[in-house]
């Protein structure tokens, strides 16, 4: 079984996590080291306005290049009808695909606090498709989030509330 590593670099000292329950490749992640910023894409969702209600995660973002820090599922809290269309759009190899789309290098994936199972890593899940995603991904656990987060100021719970 592979192991999967994150390297935090944005804030002294250096912190390297491993381990299934802190960074786990997801099953249609590219076999890759990927380096760079990290961006975050709230919940790197992408509806496109054919389906009578545009919503984009990227708008005024540019992930060329970085990697890309979102949140798993969609807004709890939305309304029962544009939860119903996020849903839709909220699986992560669709995440990922838009990521990749968009020029982002990496894609880490994090449930966050108001989310099931909030802080935790994904579960392995087997993955139908017989076709790797095109960008290296990974999930998180909270400790990893919040390193990353560190340095700009915000919290995960913040980021999240103000989605």
């Amino acid at each position: 079984m592979c192991s999967s590593d994150l390297t935090v670099t944005s804030a002294p000292p250096t912190r390297t996590l491993t381990g299934a329950d802190t960074v786990q490749a997801l099953s249609f992640s590219d076999d890759a080291t990927v380096t760079g910023p990290v961006v975050f894409a709230g919940y790197g969702l992408v509806v496109p306005e054919s389906q009578g209600f545009g919503y984009d995660s990227y708008v005024g973002l540019d992930v060329k290049d970085k990697i890309v820090l979102v949140l798993h599922y969609f807004p709890e809290d939305a309304e029962p009808t544009a939860k119903a269309m996020l849903a839709r759009y909220s699986d992560l190899r669709y995440k990922a695909l838009n990521a990749r789309q968009r020029g982002a290098k990496g894609l880490l994936v994090v449930i966050g606090p108001r989310s099931p199972n909030a802080g935790q890593t994904l579960r392995m899940t087997a993955d139908t498709a017989l076709s790797g995603s095109g960008i290296a991904a990974a999930t998180i656990n909270r400790t990893a989030a919040d390193l990353l987060f560190g340095p700009s100021g915000t919290t995960l719970d913040q980021a999240q509330q103000a989605l």
